[in-house]
């Protein structure tokens, strides 16, 4: 998502805390992460299987926006060190199953 100006002075009267961090972001290129329990990392895991709960019952139905935009993102990078490449060297010819 492209904030514009105005988006960006909203940003920081109403969202303070954000508005630093996205521009953190802007600035450093780092890249934000989710995060969940050790529990269900193992199990996620262990099982090769990811649960999601309903969108509809999220605080946040945005999270799942930016994360298919994350994944859309990330799948398109045709690098050498790119995200395909690296799932294809965990799971061979993952990208085939497609």
């Amino acid at each position: 998502m492209d904030w514009d100006a105005d988006d960006l002075k909203l940003a920081d009267i109403f969202m303070p805390y954000a508005s630093k961090k996205i521009s953190e972001y802007h600035t450093t290129g780092k890249r934000f992460v989710h995060y969940t329990s050790a529990e269900a990392a193992a199990s996620i895991i262990q099982t090769e299987k990811v649960w999601m709960r309903k969108s509809n019952l999220m605080n946040d139905f945005m999270e799942i926006e930016h994360g298919m935009e994350c994944l859309r993102e990330a799948y398109s990078d045709d690098k050498e060190h790119s995200f395909k490449n690296v799932i294809d060297g965990i799971f061979p010819k993952f990208q085939r199953k497609l």
